[in-house]
């Protein structure tokens, strides 16, 4: 599964970013979260966020793994609330976790402003560590 999993994301990533919109409007942002530990995040809200619902792509890369995500973002006036599946890989520091772990899972996020919090839940799809994982966040958006 391993294998087939990388390749078949990395066609995904690269089908999604050749079909952005040009009024696409970049996500980027600091994070502190498990088992990330710290990270940054760059995205893409595919659609107009003044409609309030929009497709989202975010990529977020830390000390201890990475994260592709792609689901849904809502914004009402200073309010900002998304779903979004995401595959998660570790590396180098993961917090609790061992090295080259993979997981699939569903994020929430729900920011204020510039913060932002999130929290979510990961089934294991490759290694041998931890079967389910909860993961929690907080960060600033630019």
């Amino acid at each position: 599964m391993r294998s087939t999993c990388r390749p078949l994301l990395l066609l995904v990533c690269l089908f999604v970013l050749g079909a952005l919109p040009a009024r696409a409007q970049t996500i980027k942002g600091l994070n502190v979260s498990t088992p990330l530990a710290l990270s940054g995040s760059f995205g893409f809200l595919l659609g107009d966020p003044a409609m309030g619902r929009t497709p989202a792509l975010e990529f977020e890369a830390g000390i201890g793994g990475y994260k592709l995500m792609a689901g849904v973002h809502n914004l009402n006036t200073n309010i900002s609330t998304s779903i979004r599946a995401s595959y998660l890989h570790t590396w180098l520091e993961p917090v609790d976790l061992k090295t080259n772990q993979s997981y699939l899972g569903i994020e929430l996020q729900a920011g204020v402003g510039p913060l932002i919090g999130s929290v979510g839940g990961y089934g294991r799809v490759s290694g041998d560590d931890e079967s389910w994982i909860a993961t929690f966040g907080i960060g600033l958006r630019f």
